[in-house]
């Protein structure tokens, strides 16, 4: 008779290596990451007086109505891009623990759509403030992305290659 599956018991010999150093730093990063991007999401809502100031500043042309209009928006999609990258950050935290390799890359390619964003806004009428967050959710992704390249966390997602897993 063959065993397609291992045994429990034979399972339970099957070991998960502990995550390296630079594995454990980036997972750090990135749960800061997230708390980074929760705080700005809040921001967004709470200075929405200011970044409706800074588009009129910016267009003083518009409208008040078409002000108001921009404005809210701008404050809408910046608190839910800011929910949304609260998760991500955890989820592709989570998955790198677990040595998903598809994770790693996932997390390098929102990193590259957040670079891009982050130019979008420094030309886009913004508060100092949400600049400011801007650049932490940057440096918050560089660093996770660094970490998560480095060799020794190479080695470690490369044994979840393996077939037992």
């Amino acid at each position: 008779m063959v065993q397609q599956y291992p045994t429990p018991a034979q399972a339970s010999e099957i070991q998960r290596p502990d995550p390296p150093a630079s594995l454990r730093q980036a997972v750090r990063v990135m749960y800061l990451g997230a708390l980074v991007f929760a705080v700005h999401a809040v921001i967004y809502v709470v200075t929405a007086g200011a970044q409706k100031s800074a588009i009129a500043r910016r267009y003083p042309h518009l409208t008040p109505h078409h002000l108001a209009t921009l404005s809210d928006i701008t404050v809408i999609i910046g608190a839910v891009l800011g929910a949304i990258g609260a998760i991500v950050f955890v989820w592709i935290a989570r998955w790198c623990l677990k040595g998903r390799n598809g994770a790693r890359i996932t997390g390098t390619v929102f990193f590259a759509i957040a670079v891009l964003g982050a130019v979008y806004d420094f030309i886009s009428p913004l508060t100092t403030l949400n600049l400011i967050f801007v650049v932490l959710e940057v440096v918050a992704g560089l660093a996770a992305v660094v970490l998560l390249w480095q060799r020794r966390s190479s080695t470690y997602f490369n044994y979840f290659k393996r077939p037992q897993f």
